[in-house]
């Protein structure tokens, strides 16, 4: 049971929400609870906190225990610890910055932390050309697609783990290279580091597999046969 909090200052009740609906969580995460109500959610406002219910609230609307759900981990406790049936979670909005005159937000129940505004928005998407040969087939593989960090410290994660791979790509590139001039040698084998790998970049269109860039190495090796005849 999914639930939208009551505009109603004071006390955070589970009787009197405005909005409300049944849905299934496909995993245990904040994302996904607020992904279930994100079409109820009105133009303009924020999650600021969500609760969930340890029991099942009792008779005069009384306030059941509860808990403030901050980390995805937190929200799978619950989900395996809350007595209450239906499952029941609170989803409480930031009021509408846009209101005149300007309404303050209901004082919460506990000292418990706010999410940031935008912390739950709909995650930005991204690929990653040195990982996924395709969406199609990272989705039919059952990855999770990739998502932009939602913190400071999580973009430079990001970025320290993108610069190890980019050295271990390149490394692996410098062993291919090597390796195919050992297996071939007699062949002219054109890389970024050779004069010709100008003319490769400027083919239109370009080689877009092994087979068609061997073509194109042959076809300038030929030209230049024919310019050295002359």
């Amino acid at each position: 049971m999914l639930r939208r909090a009551s505009e109603s200052p004071g006390e955070y009740k589970w009787d009197e929400a405005p909005s409300n609906c049944v849905a299934i969580l496909r995993s245990a995460s904040l994302l996904e609870i607020v992904d279930k109500i994100r079409e109820r959610i009105p133009a303009g406002r924020k999650v600021r906190v969500i609760y969930g219910a340890l029991d099942n609230p009792n008779p005069g609307n009384a306030i059941p225990p509860a808990t403030c759900l901050q980390t995805d981990e937190e929200v799978q406790a619950f989900l395996e610890l809350s007595l209450s049936k239906p499952i029941r979670i609170q989803v409480i909005l930031y009021r509408d910055s846009t209101l005149v005159p300007p309404v303050a937000d209901s004082p919460p129940p506990d000292d418990g932390a706010y999410f940031a505004a935008d912390f739950l928005d709909v995650a930005e998407e991204y690929m990653d050309p040195a990982e996924d040969s395709d969406s199609l087939s990272r989705n039919l593989a059952g990855f999770a697609k990739r998502t932009f960090p939602r913190t400071q410290e999580g973009f430079e994660e990001r970025k320290l783990k993108l610069r190890l791979r980019i050295k271990r790509q390149k490394r692996a590139l410098r062993v291919m290279k090597r390796k195919e001039r050992e297996k071939f040698p007699a062949e002219d084998i054109y890389n970024s580091d050779s004069a010709e790998w100008n003319i490769l970049e400027e083919l239109d269109p370009q080689p877009e597999n092994g087979r068609e860039m061997v073509l194109a190495r042959g076809a300038i090796a030929a030209g230049r046969m024919v310019m050295l005849a002359m």
